[in-house]
């Protein structure tokens, strides 16, 4: 060796190998052009010289050796066996000691390979730490241990099988003690079930009954707005308060004359009449929404409105029918109404409505326009009639009378005398008009 490399090994050996080390990597730089210690500049040759030098004492024998001291693994004894201290803790116990003391010697012998490797030429002296003694008699404490934990196992799986057994009998025990038990509530459960159907059908019946109740209700509340659309109908042809009325006492309808009550039977077949007719404008509104009474399509067939009954009362009725025929025209676009009577006067009367609602309709806003048409039904065939003067009536009446008496067959028998009384008003109708 030169005397550059004595030196370059005094110092390696003199803990200073790492120095030397980094040297060698920055003379290695071809780069480098001055000296990274002195900072003094270099050239090439003294460099490269230098840098020989160095590489020649840390060659790659050293290198090898160096690696191979890296290489070096030692085990790691940092276990625990806390969890089987409860087989032998004095044994656990021992087994922690020799872990403690493993660890320790490993540690050294760690730090004495990482003392070699920084100086890799100075040779390390160490008295053996029997550290493979330890090993060994820890080795026979955990054989010694599995053994204990072996035997630990196969008492777990003897105690499990036994355990399998016990529940094995409770479960019979329990099935012995739970059977009755069990009947009973199979017998309580069937009960409910059945009490729970009981109870269903009483619902549905309850629900029945209400409904049934709601609806004679409705019925019942329907019949009481259905008599007072009555009465207030008998108020307006009467022209009084109560003259007729209906009432509704205990389910039962009453009819009364000024408050008193009266049988049908007791009052005039026009007054009848009037309570019919009142019936039947009621009747033919049932069951709808008040605010949509006239609003649906209607056809209104009525016979024969006045009879010689009414007579007193033709002003009043008249003018009911009016009220009644205008709201149903006026209230639906085609609504109809067909009035048949044998009584001219009655038919004259009817003209005078039917055009007082015709002009109606054509006023701004009117949603139906009225028109109306006269037949007369004559020799069995119906004929365009028109619109006669009021005393035509008396000479029609008198034609009538006339041709029952020459008649042989009498086929107006039953409505002749109702004729012949209604020309001798006519005949008094007119005298007073005349003033006589």
């Amino acid at each position: 060796m030169s005397e550059r490399e004595k030196q370059i090994l005094e110092a390696i050996q003199s803990n200073g190998q790492r120095y030397i080390e980094d040297a060698r990597q920055r003379f290695n730089d071809a780069t480098l052009d001055f000296c990274p210690y002195c900072y003094q500049s270099i050239d090439t040759d003294y460099k490269a010289s230098l840098a020989e030098s160095i590489n020649r004492v840390l060659n790659k024998d050293t290198d090898q050796h160096t690696d191979e001291l890296k290489s070096i693994v030692l085990p790691d004894y940092t276990a625990k066996y806390d969890e089987y201290r409860s087989l032998d803790p004095k044994l656990v116990n021992s087994i922690h000691e020799l872990l403690v003391q493993c660890s320790a010697h490993v540690s050294t012998y760690v730090e004495l390979i990482q003392k070699k490797i920084s100086n890799i030429y100075t040779p390390i002296s160490k008295d053996s730490l029997n550290l493979y003694q330890l090993i060994e008699e820890l080795n026979v404490h955990l054989a010694e241990l599995e053994i204990k934990r072996q035997e630990f196992m196969k008492t777990v799986l003897e105690n499990d099988a036994l355990k399998k057994i016990l529940l094995e009998l409770n479960d019979q025990i329990a099935y012995k003690t739970i059977i009755p038990l069990y009947q009973d509530f199979l017998t309580q459960q069937a009960a409910k079930n059945d009490a729970e159907q009981s109870s269903l059908k009483a619902h549905e019946k309850y629900q029945k009954i209400t409904k049934k109740l709601e609806i004679l209700e409705r019925s019942k509340s329907n019949t009481q707005i259905a008599t007072n659309s009555i009465n207030d109908a008998l108020n307006y042809i009467f022209f009084s308060q109560g003259r007729l009325s209906i009432t509704l006492e205990n389910n039962t309808y009453r009819l009364k004359s000024n408050g008193k009550n009266v049988l049908p039977k007791n009052v005039s077949q026009g007054e009848r009449n009037i309570i019919a007719l009142c019936y039947f404008f009621t009747q033919i509104l049932a069951n709808k929404d008040i605010s949509q009474l006239y609003n649906s399509e209607q056809l209104i067939v009525i016979d024969d409105p006045v009879s010689s009954f009414d007579f007193e009362n033709k002003v009043g009725i008249m003018s009911f029918l009016r009220l009644q025929f205008n709201r149903i025209l006026l209230g639906h676009e085609k609504s109809k109404i067909i009035l048949m009577s044998h009584d001219l006067a009655t038919i004259f009367d009817m003209q005078k409505i039917a055009e007082e609602i015709q002009k109606a309709s054509k006023k701004e806003g009117a949603t139906a326009k009225i028109d109306f048409f006269c037949s007369e039904l004559r020799e069995g065939a119906m004929h365009s009639w028109k619109k006669r003067i009021k005393e035509n009536e008396y000479t029609n009446l008198l034609m009538n009378v006339y041709s029952y008496a020459i008649s042989v067959t009498g086929d107006d028998s039953l409505i002749i005398g109702n004729t012949m009384r209604r020309v001798f008003r006519s005949v008094l109708d007119i005298y007073i008009q005349k003033g006589y």
